[in-house]
C-alpha cells in the first residue's frame, strides 16, 4: 500500500488531547505501517505537497468531548508514545477505510472507530460512512518515468550565505554573481493513468493544483502566480511526491514569497487572518524557485514518453 500524504512524518502542530503541539517525532510513520501490515500488506510512505506547519490548526482538543474535567483527565492521551501512536493509527485506518463499503469499516478491528481510535478519526469515518468509499481502479502494469536537471538560483541570502561556506548538500555553481543549485525533477506516470511529480523539497500545494497563495486575492503580494501548474502542465491532476532525491527546503510562489515576519496590524487586512507565519521562506531557496520549477515541469511534461 503507497501512502501519499501531505504531512512532515513527525507530530509537531497536531493538537491532540491535552497536549499543545508540543513533541516532535518521526514515530507515526511507524504506527501507520504497524497497523497496515496488520491488514496483509506492506507499507510505503511518501511525502507530498506541503508548506509549513500551522501549530495552530489540527483536531479538536479531546477535553471538550468529556462532560467533566475528571473524566477527561481519565481518558485523554497523555504520554507522547500513547499520542504518537494513536495519531499512526488514525491516519492508517482512513487509508484502509477509503476503499471499504461503509457497513465493513466498523466490522473490522483495525478501522472499527471504538478500537483505539481518537475522536477526529471517529469524525472522520463518520463522515466515509454516510458519503461512501471510493472506487479501486486497476492499473496496467506499465511504468514510465522522466527525469531531468534543474539549476535553481540561490537567492535567499540565508541560504547564499551557507551556499559560500559549502554548508549545503549540493554542488553550488557560480554563474557570474549568480550562485545555481543543481537539482532534478521527474515525471512519473503508473498504469498510463496516474501522473506523478517527482519533486526535490516541499513545495506549497497550490504549485500543483493552483489555489490559496497561487491567486492574487489571498497571495501576500496580491498578484496571481504567472506560470502554470504541474496539473496544467500535465494535461492531468497530478500527484506530488515531495522530498525526491533532494532537500531544498520550501518552494513558494514568487506571488506569495515574503521574507519577514508579517504583524498581525497586516496580516489581518491584507489576508482575512492574524496567524499568517511565513517562515518557510527562511529555509527555502529564493523567490524565483517556483517558476524555475514550474517552467522545467512543463518542458518535462511536452516530451514524449518512452
Amino acid at each position: 500500500m503507497l501512502l501519499n500524504f501531505a504531512a512532515h512524518p513527525f507530530i509537531a502542530g497536531y493538537k491532540y488531547g491535552d497536549w499543545m503541539a508540543d513533541s516532535i517525532s518521526g514515530d507515526f510513520v511507524y504506527y501507520m505501517e504497524e497497523l497496515i501490515n496488520a491488514s496483509g500488506a506492506n507499507m510505503l510512505f511518501i511525502n507530498g505537497a506541503q508548506n509549513g506547519i500551522n501549530s495552530n490548526s489540527g483536531a479538536a482538543s479531546d477535553k471538550y468531548r468529556y462532560e467533566t474535567e475528571e473524566e477527561w483527565l481519565a481518558n485523554s492521551v497523555r504520554t507522547t508514545d500513547k499520542r504518537v501512536r494513536r495519531i499512526g493509527r488514525d491516519f492508517a485506518g482512513i487509508a484502509l477505510a477509503m476503499t471499504m463499503e461503509p457497513g465493513e469499516i466498523a466490522a473490522n478491528a483495525l478501522t472499527d472507530p471504538d478500537n483505539d481510535h481518537g475522536w477526529q478519526y471517529r469524525d472522520i469515518i463518520t463522515m466515509m460512512q454516510s458519503s461512501g468509499t471510493v472506487r479501486e481502479t486497476e492499473l496496467r502494469p506499465q511504468l514510465d518515468i522522466r527525469l531531468r536537471e534543474v539549476r535553481v538560483e540561490i537567492e535567499n541570502p540565508v541560504t547564499r550565505w551557507a551556499a559560500k561556506r559549502g554548508m549545503l548538500n549540493m554542488n553550488v555553481v557560480r554563474e557570474g554573481k549568480k550562485l545555481l543549485g543543481p537539482t532534478e525533477i521527474g515525471l512519473l506516470e503508473l498504469g498510463g493513468t496516474v501522473t506523478v511529480a517527482l519533486l526535490p523539497g516541499e513545495f506549497t500545494p497550490g504549485l500543483a493544483w493552483r489555489g490559496i497563495d497561487t491567486i492574487a486575492q489571498h497571495a501576500i503580494r496580491q498578484r496571481d502566480f504567472a506560470y502554470p501548474t504541474f496539473s496544467e502542465s500535465a494535461g492531468r491532476e497530478v500527484l506530488v511526491f515531495g522530498l525526491c532525491n533532494d532537500e531544498l527546503g520550501y518552494v513558494i510562489p514568487d506571488s506569495d514569497y515574503l521574507l519577514f515576519y508579517v504583524p498581525d496590524f497586516l496580516a489581518a487586512p491584507l489576508m482575512g487572518t492574524e496567524d499568517y507565519d511565513h517562515y518557510a521562506e527562511l529555509l527555502s531557496p529564493g523567490p524565483g524557485a517556483a517558476g524555475t520549477f514550474a517552467e522545467a515541469f512543463k518542458e518535462l511534461a511536452g516530451q514524449e514518453g518512452p
